[in-house]
């Protein structure tokens, strides 16, 4: 790939999830000005098909597609994933973007907290239902977003599903973590297939609608930073653009040509928590998370769509 500045993205398919909005939003027009076909993904068929016409308007080398999925819906994900295997015989890459913070506790029909289920189990299922598309494609990239906050994570297996005491901020950073354990996991499996994977810490970026179902006083507190000055701010938060570049940088960059299983933040590989690294714990979360989305805990060996 050229430089993620300017790469031709020309002959490149490009699924970006949660792209209705915020960091997605402008992931997928820097994607689209490339030249990618990019496939954008929401619940909100009008900002969706907003997003759409702005893609495919950004060049004229550009395309768009629109996939409506909701992503706390776990047979959902699968229709998606079946959709774009229907409709297009390559995936360059795959960018699990979508997210949420819930200031309740709520949970899917299959009984799981939406955290986990939302950033967590939908990336992973969705991931391991297009790698087929991915290795036929190779070189690809999966890029799934994560936060620094999965730093303050104290992940465990026997309570994140139902999560009975529930606390927002620690559901969040919990399935953050997941992220990353999932990407090193990913990394390993796919090893030598030509796909790399890569957690990303986009910075923490106010004026996005990460907190849209959070409660009153934590949408509050998130979204008073969008009104800080500057100077003040410049230091913690990026804007949604300089977001959408570390994400685009993951995606794109050269220097990352043959590199996989790397937390970027900062525009380079970083260390990320010691957690991450444990590797009996990305090993029990892969086997969870395959019970829980129904997948072979072979994944992504087998095509779990083939054995459906």
């Amino acid at each position: 790939m050229a430089d993620a500045a300017d790469a031709d993205l020309e002959d490149a398919v490009a699924l970006v999830t949660g792209s209705t909005s915020g960091i997605g939003r402008a992931t997928a027009l820097r994607l689209a000005e490339r030249g990618a076909t990019v496939l954008v993904t929401g619940r909100d068929e009008t900002r969706g098909r907003e997003v759409a016409n702005a893609v495919g308007n950004a060049t004229p080398a550009a395309a768009a597609e629109l996939f409506l999925a909701d992503l706390a819906d776990r047979d959902a994900v699968r229709d998606l994933a079946r959709r774009v295997r229907e409709r297009h015989d390559r995936l360059d890459l795959l960018i699990n973007n979508a997210g949420t913070w819930q200031g309740e506790r709520r949970l899917t029909g299959e009984g799981i907290e939406v955290t986990f289920a939302v950033n967590h189990l939908a990336p992973f299922l969705l991931t391991n239902c297009l790698v087929p598309l991915l290795r036929g494609s190779a070189p690809a990239r999966v890029v799934t977003v994560s936060s620094g906050l999965h730093r303050n994570a104290d992940l465990d297996l026997e309570t994140v599903v139902e999560r009975p005491d529930y606390d927002g901020r620690a559901a969040y950073a919990d399935s953050k973590l997941a992220n990353v354990l999932f990407t090193y996991e990913l990394a390993d499996r796919l090893d030598g297939a030509g796909v790399s994977a890569f957690a990303v810490h986009p910075g923490a970026i106010p004026g996005t609608s990460l907190a849209r179902e959070a409660g009153v006083l934590s949408k509050y507190l998130w979204n008073a930073f969008a009104y800080l000055p500057d100077v003040l701010a410049g230091s913690v938060f990026q804007g949604v653009e300089n977001g959408a570049e570390t994400v685009l940088h993951a995606a794109t960059s050269p220097a990352l040509d043959g590199v996989t299983g790397e937390y970027v933040a900062d525009g380079e590989p970083r260390r990320s928590s010691d957690a991450s690294y444990d590797e009996e714990l990305q090993a029990d979360l892969w086997d969870l998370s395959a019970e829980l989305t129904g997948l072979p805990a072979a994944v992504p060996a087998v095509d779990p769509l083939a054995v459906d």
